[in-house]
């Protein structure tokens, strides 16, 4: 994993805070995706809170679906 990469052991506050600061980054982004792997997308807790910190900073998500679930 890379530096602040999310992980499936991250809280809410984590993941809130981590979308919090890419939207800083990078005011006019639109979407984000997942580039380290199918185990966070796969994890439906770990996605809960990602979807609650995408809809609060105005993303959307676009997941290039590498596994059946």
């Amino acid at each position: 994993p890379q530096e602040k990469t999310l992980t499936t052991n991250d809280s809410k506050k984590t993941i809130l805070k981590r979308i919090q600061t890419i939207r800083k980054l990078f005011p006019k982004a639109k979407f984000l995706n997942n580039h380290t792997g199918s185990k966070f997308t796969d994890n439906q807790i770990s996605m809960e809170y990602l979807f609650f910190a995408l809809k609060k900073y105005h993303f959307h998500f676009l997941d290039s679906k590498t596994i059946a679930s």
